[in-house]
């Protein structure tokens, strides 16, 4: 039978995989299970090795997940930013107020 904290390296190699592969999607369920088996660290014995091992198994999936938020948040930027091109562009008119050049809604473009 597996000790709680061979669960858990398991658990956070699994989650390692998981976020270099870019399935973040899964991620929710594997931070279920690491709170859960987590909670129960304190009633385990745990020597000094063992605790460093976890604690840099940890280090290692923060910064991928702490790299997986920051590529996430640049494309939502990146999204949004195709949105609003495609809304119109802003520009300003010769009296420096705001002025939208934009598509017309609705309209179809046709080409010959």
């Amino acid at each position: 039978m597996m000790s709680l904290i061979e669960k858990l390296h398991g658990l956070l190699d699994e989650e390692r995989l998981l976020l270099r592969s870019g399935q973040i999607d899964q991620l929710a369920d594997i931070a279920r299970q690491k709170e859960t088996l987590m909670l129960k660290l304190p009633g385990s014995r745990m020597g000094r090795a063992e605790a460093m091992k976890l604690s840099d198994a940890l280090q290692r999936n923060q910064t991928l997940l702490a790299a997986a938020i920051s590529g996430v948040q640049a494309a939502r930027q990146r999204l949004k930013v195709l949105r609003s091109v495609h809304e119109g562009l802003t520009t300003y008119d010769g009296n420096g107020r705001l002025a939208t050049r934009g598509q017309k809604t609705g309209t179809v473009e046709k080409k010959a």
